[in-house]
């Protein structure tokens, strides 16, 4: 699925090493012990599902690239009901941050899944680690709020941003 002119995302395929490559890589420099960020790799191997076949894009783990080389990663849920919201996890190899590719694909991301899909999405979710301060200014320069209610996580706060077609006025 193209983003912009150089990015574009490609769902993940255990079986093409630069989809390995880049989910160890990602591993290795954002320990699950350390972050919130569990191993992406475990996680998609225990899938029981085949998120390959489906013609969508929910549900679904993608590497994220620039031109021919992967960069990050991001991951769509399926929608949860009651609420018709979608969450996204993303992470970027640490060599490649700093470069818009963050904020690129949330603003494009966000834009096809509450455009082409607003008849079931009313609103994208991401949770953020509170210390993780890079990742809430992002979230706010991409047009995610905050309504301060954190929800927890195995057992620990995280700050919930959202974005939808129809903001609180106060935003």
């Amino acid at each position: 699925m193209q983003l912009s002119d150089t990015l574009w995302l490609e769902k993940i395929n255990l079986n093409k090493n630069a989809h390995t490559w880049l989910l160890d890589t990602l591993n290795k420099e954002n320990p699950s012990s350390q972050s919130f960020i569990w191993n992406f790799k475990k996680e998609i191997q225990k899938r029981t599902d085949n998120y390959l076949e489906r013609p969508d894009i929910l549900y679904s783990p993608f590497a994220l690239y620039s031109y021919d080389h992967p960069v990050g990663y991001l991951e769509i849920s399926d929608i949860y009901n009651p609420g018709n919201y979608v969450c996204l996890i993303y992470a970027l190899l640490k060599k490649e941050q700093k470069k818009g590719y963050a904020s690129r694909t949330l603003l494009n991301i966000s834009k096809i899944l509450l455009n082409e899909y607003k008849q079931e999405i009313q609103k994208v979710i991401l949770t953020i680690d509170p210390n993780n301060k890079e990742s809430i200014t992002l979230a706010k320069r991409c047009g995610f709020y905050t309504l301060d209610t954190p929800i927890q996580i195995e057992q620990n706060g995280i700050c919930t941003y959202e974005k939808s077609l129809n903001p609180p006025k106060n935003m």
